[in-house]
């Protein structure tokens, strides 16, 4: 099977062939969802596959990502395929700044982003909702961390989980996100 087999059956959706004679299900659990990138890493042989699913199929979230910018985020990124440092010009943090655009890029505009730095101190960067200009504005936002001091994983946290008390989001699906290299 190719990987492309593979994209057309994901945005077909669940089969509708029952996985055993005991097991029946005709509800569609899984809205279609659309390619939004395919990007392919020819030294590592590996494809990343970025998707979207369609407005009004999911509800609203709050997604907190809680970012680790000490010092050793701005070691080597490590090769998809061996886990081992190259010499990519890519450092952890980019991967990591790589990987919140690509799903700020997902987000509805009903969704709201929360931005958390953490090194010696933790602060809230940026809160907003998924509009095309709050996206603008949380990227440009991203682009700009950079690696700085010594890991307080705690204060991170802390931050996160007490703003997080403090905002009444009845409509929205509360999501946190830790995103750290785990060195110090």
């Amino acid at each position: 099977r190719s990987l492309k087999d593979a994209i057309e059956d994901f945005k077909n959706g669940p089969s509708t062939e029952p996985a055993s004679e005991d097991i029946s299900m005709d509800v569609d659990l899984c809205p279609k969802p659309e390619i939004v990138k395919v990007t392919h890493f020819p030294k590592e042989n590996t494809d990343m596959i970025s998707m979207k699913f369609g407005e009004g199929h999911l509800q609203p979230a709050y997604v907190i990502y809680v970012i680790d910018v000490s010092g050793s985020m701005g070691s080597s990124l490590p090769s998809l395929a061996s886990g081992e440092s190259e010499e990519t010009g890519l450092t952890i943090l980019d991967g990591v700044k790589y990987t919140i655009i690509v799903n700020v890029e997902c987000m509805n505009k009903d969704d709201t982003l929360v931005l958390i730095k953490y090194s010696t101190e933790a602060q809230i960067i940026y809160e907003g909702n998924m509009t095309q200009s709050g996206k603008t504005d949380a990227k440009r936002i991203i682009n700009s961390l950079k690696p700085e001091n010594q890991t307080n994983i705690y204060k991170g946290i802390e931050t996160a989980l007490n703003h997080h008390k403090a905002k009444p989001t009845p409509n929205q699906l509360k999501y946190i996100f830790l995103l750290t290299d785990g060195e110090e």
